[in-house]
């Protein structure tokens, strides 16, 4: 029986209960459901003890209350329009408790009824927000002078209450009112104390698992770093397998690891050291790494130094490409594999005496061969397994371009010729033929740049289509030269 009823009284505490509801509004719903329930059963017994002592038309007021209360909770169960049924309990709150004690002739006959209408003031404060608690209390406020102004003409005009009834009155309306008002500041207090404690439960619970993710993020960061480290350690360690250029393009995103090529117009520079297979029978292995890997350092540094893509080291022989991934345009790559070749070159001579302290008694000399045109280039190879390189009829012209070439010698193209010949000083050599290609090649040698040659050196280069002229003053005969000048220029004069 008594879960019974306490089963149908939370029913009927959460009639205006939705499914979306939040914590804070069933609240709502739960008080403006206690308090009409608290003062309807004021208003039950309120009427029967007016109904007992005679006074029927005043039990009207309390026991109006209650009908119109239950007709109001009806209402918010059906439309769930809790605005409108505050509203409506909130104002007969305020006013039925006023309307009885005027019926009953004032303060005084009715035992303070209208103090009833506090309990509506305090409900509005609970019920909506505090500054719309405000407009209640003003009407509170206007309900209580109104009533002290007309106190008197109630009293004349109003029906005889027995003194024993107004004495039960102010007893029961004291003694219904204050437990009410102490539990609901009680309440107010608990739900403070408790929302205190709430926060500085949550402030404590918070602190700690902020406390545990810093230690967590902490560690993972640790973790992060030292996996960073060995991301760096591991790439730093693949990068001496990859092409500085081939390397930045793929970590920075902008080159993508799959088979794939295009054709590119590049300059490609071919290199070896002439009789390093007679030079790898007379030194120890020990020494010819030594030998080997001192010198491919030296030139990669350089390589390097003028933007060159190293393709591959095989040997003693150097294949490097200008043009890709990165460029400075076909004249601007042409023009810095040929500086960089020269600068090997020269290189060579600083290391021959360095090789000689090491017991390489013969000096080692290179051979390079450059040529420029199209060529495919791209990744080569399986899918688990790729090569970034260069193909094509225009490498292997590099390559035997490099072939012909003498020791300390830098034979170039044709095509490379023409990109260069305004800033490097070449001489014309005899053509060669290449297989793959239906017709010869012109050769040039690379004698030296035009903004480095020594005064010292006393030279002159010069070349045209049909004319060459080439003149080293510190060994010509003066005499022979200007004789082959001179006719040199009837000749030209007479054609």
């Amino acid at each position: 029986m008594k879960d019974s009823f306490f089963n149908l009284f939370n029913k009927l505490s959460a009639i205006a209960d939705e499914p979306d509801s939040t914590p804070e509004e069933e609240q709502q719903h739960r008080f403006l459901i206690y308090m009409g329930l608290f003062m309807s059963f004021g208003g039950i017994l309120w009427g029967t003890i007016s109904a007992y002592a005679g006074l029927y038309s005043v039990s009207l007021a309390p026991y109006g209350y209650t009908v119109i209360t239950v007709c109001n909770f009806l209402y918010l169960y059906y439309t769930k329009k809790f605005a409108v049924a505050r509203f409506i309990q909130l104002s007969i709150s305020l006013l039925l408790p006023f309307i009885f004690q005027w019926s009953l002739g004032g303060f005084v006959a009715s035992g303070g009824m209208m103090l009833w209408a506090l309990l509506g003031i305090l409900g509005a404060f609970t019920l909506q927000h505090r500054r719309s608690a405000i407009f209640w209390l003003v009407v509170y406020l206007v309900l209580t002078i109104f009533s002290g102004i007309i106190d008197k003409q109630v009293q004349l005009y109003g029906i005889e209450v027995p003194g024993e009834i107004t004495t039960l009155f102010f007893t029961l309306n004291i003694g219904f009112i204050s437990p009410f008002v102490f539990f609901l500041v009680y309440y107010f207090i608990s739900s403070a104390e408790s929302a205190q404690k709430s926060l500085e439960d949550s402030h404590l619970l918070l602190e700690q698992r902020v406390i545990e993710r810093t230690q967590e993020l902490q560690e993972s960061l640790q973790k992060i770093n030292g996996k960073n480290y060995e991301l760096e350690t591991l790439s730093s360690k693949l990068s001496k397998y990859l092409s500085k250029q081939i390397y930045d393009s793929i970590f920075s995103g902008q080159q993508d690891v799959k088979i794939e090529s295009y054709r590119k117009r590049l300059t490609v520079f071919f290199s070896d050291i002439k009789d390093f297979a007679k030079l790898t029978d007379s030194l120890e292995s020990e020494a010819m790494t030594e030998l080997l890997n001192s010198y491919l350092n030296e030139m990669a540094e350089i390589a390097l130094q003028y933007g060159g893509t190293i393709d591959k080291f095989i040997g003693d022989s150097i294949m490097i490409f200008f043009g890709d991934p990165e460029t400075k345009g076909q004249k601007g790559d042409a023009l810095a594999c040929v500086r960089m070749a020269y600068e090997m070159r020269e290189r060579m001579k600083a290391l021959q005496s360095e090789w000689e302290r090491q017991g390489v008694l013969k000096p080692l000399r290179i051979r390079i061969g450059i040529n420029t045109g199209f060529c495919t280039v791209g990744n080569f190879g399986s899918e688990d397994r790729l090569d970034y390189t260069i193909i094509g009829g225009q490498v292997n012209l590099a390559s035997r371009l490099e072939s012909s070439a003498e020791p300390d010698q830098i034979l170039i193209s044709n095509e490379t010729h023409a990109l260069v010949k305004d800033s490097i000083v070449c001489e014309k050599k005899e053509e060669i033929t290449v297989k793959g290609i239906a017709y010869p090649i012109q050769t040039y040698q690379v004698v030296g740049l035009r903004d480095k040659l020594s005064k010292d050196e006393k030279e002159l280069r010069d070349e045209h289509k049909g004319f060459s002229l080439s003149m080293n003053y510190d060994k010509m005969d003066k005499d022979q030269a200007l004789e082959s000048l001179r006719t040199a220029i009837v000749q030209i004069q007479d054609q």
